[in-house]
């Protein structure tokens, strides 16, 4: 499918949203930050936080870009005393490539990279297509992978990149993009790992070589670009390679019952039909193939434009469905304090909160419909014996005037049995829920617990591989 084509099914409302990339000279690559147009952490961005690296940042801007506050953050987290770059280096120098964004020229930015021992490197302008190992091996299979999520989420009938969904499709683009063989080649290519200047002097001399070609067949002859019968086996495109029978091996009863195409394998079949049917030489039935190509590739791209709206359709009847079933959405704001970012740690903070109040709320809930219940019940008993003197008054014809009859208390008295039974549900729905909840926070302290072992073993250096060594980073921004 055409990008134009997906670009369109996907909807035209899009937001700028910010992702800062790294990777090592040691092949291995440092978590994002994702930073995201907005005012407000909103909880249901954040639902299916599950499976998204431990380290990736979150952060918040009025219009999506990035700035010196994220820079200085990033850099915090990624290079500081406590960092696996750091612990990586074991106290050696480490050498900082990134481009002439403002987030990075500015002197607080510096002073922390030499407080810390991080030697800045800016590129110059106009050089990273040649010198930034992302932008020469990451960018260009990253982007690749990320479309072919789009396209995948597309076919599966799931419209629309939203703040809810972003980072989960571009985790699987980047884990196919971003592998040590890629990162190996970038800093090959770019002549860093090893130290090679003559890989750069060479793609230099080959990008001039071809400027000047192309340059010297950008005004061709007259001679060049008239048609010759000797030249055209060679200039003319072959696009019969499909194989088929010629008009000529149908019967006229078998033309005369060919229907308008309805599908994109007949239109394929009758192109092919023509194909076959024109000599390939004479510029006159290629000129015929070429126009029946160009129909038949309006009518595919046709075809195309129903199907996406079909499925356009299908996916606003679920989100209509949706609606009507009236799913909870969490709008809850994620307090952050002032700060405008988030990492996976206080999300999973927040939304053990969430689970622990919501625990507590279903506990009030279960206790007030216990109460409830034991009310009903003990109205039902009331109720039960009142029935009964009723109708013994009734027997006994003794009943005064102007009260209820015992058939109108055994029809109450069934009402009651009804509230009871929805009563009995609620408290058993709620009982589930309850532990449901007990189990998923006992889960998450779980997790807390094996997290934070391993996070002692981490900075204690029993966790990671602190041999001495320089490591040298390349950061940019897309």
């Amino acid at each position: 499918m055409e990008n134009r084509e997906l670009k369109k099914a996907l909807g035209g409302n899009r937001e700028f949203v910010t992702v800062i990339e790294r990777i090592c000279g040691d092949d291995s690559n440092l978590d994002p930050t994702i930073i995201l147009k907005a005012k407000d952490f909103i909880a249901e961005w954040f639902k299916r936080v599950e499976g998204v690296p431990e380290n990736l940042l979150f952060g918040k801007s009025h219009n999506g870009w990035t700035d010196e506050i994220m820079a200085m953050k990033y850099l915090e987290r990624n290079f500081g005393p406590t960092s696996t770059s750091a612990l990586k280096a074991g106290g050696e120098y480490r050498l900082l490539l990134f481009d002439g964004h403002s987030s990075h020229v500015n002197p607080r930015f510096l002073d922390y990279c030499v407080e810390n021992k991080i030697i800045p490197y800016c590129l110059p302008p106009h050089t990273t297509h040649h010198l930034q190992p992302l932008d020469v091996s990451i960018f260009g299979p990253y982007k690749h992978y990320y479309q072919k999520q789009l396209t995948y989420q597309f076919e599966n009938h799931e419209y629309g990149v939203s703040k809810a969904n972003f980072y989960e499709i571009l985790m699987a683009a980047r884990h196919d993009s971003f592998t040590a063989s890629n990162i190996y080649s970038g800093f090959w290519y770019t002549g860093l790992i090893p130290v090679d200047r003559s890989v750069i002097l060479r793609k230099i001399e080959h990008s001039t070589a071809q400027a000047t070609a192309l340059t010297s067949t950008q005004n061709p002859t007259e001679h060049s670009i008239q048609y010759s019968q000797e030249s055209s086996p060679s200039r003319l495109p072959v696009e019969n390679d499909l194989p088929s029978q010629p008009i000529t091996a149908f019967t006229v009863q078998e033309i005369d019952a060919f229907q308008i195409p309805s599908t994109k394998s007949e239109i394929k079949q009758h192109e092919s039909i023509v194909h076959a049917t024109l000599p390939t030489n004479d510029p006159i039935p290629w000129g015929l193939k070429k126009i029946v190509g160009n129909l038949a590739t309006c009518g595919n791209r046709d075809l195309t434009d129903l199907e996406e709206k079909k499925h356009q359709i299908e996916s606003l009847q679920q989100q209509l469905a949706d609606r009507k079933a009236k799913k909870p959405v969490n709008r809850s704001r994620i307090p952050v304090q002032g700060k405008a970012w988030i990492n996976c740690d206080d999300i999973k903070t927040f939304f053990a909160s969430q689970t622990t109040e919501a625990h507590r709320t279903a506990k009030r809930k279960y206790e007030a419909a216990q109460q409830l219940a034991s009310t009903r019940k003990v109205k039902l008993v009331n109720h039960t014996q009142k029935r009964e003197e009723v109708q013994k008054l009734e027997e006994e014809g003794k009943l005064p005037k102007g009260r209820k009859t015992g058939a109108m208390l055994l029809k109450e008295e069934h009402h009651l049995v009804e509230l009871i039974s929805k009563a009995d549900g609620r408290v058993e729905k709620l009982e589930h829920h309850i532990d449901e909840l007990a189990k998923n926070i006992k889960s998450e302290e779980r997790e807390q617990t094996v997290k934070d072992t391993e996070s002692d073993e981490y900075f204690d250096g029993t966790g990671v591989d602190a041999t001495p060594a320089p490591m040298v980073v390349d950061e940019s921004v897309e």
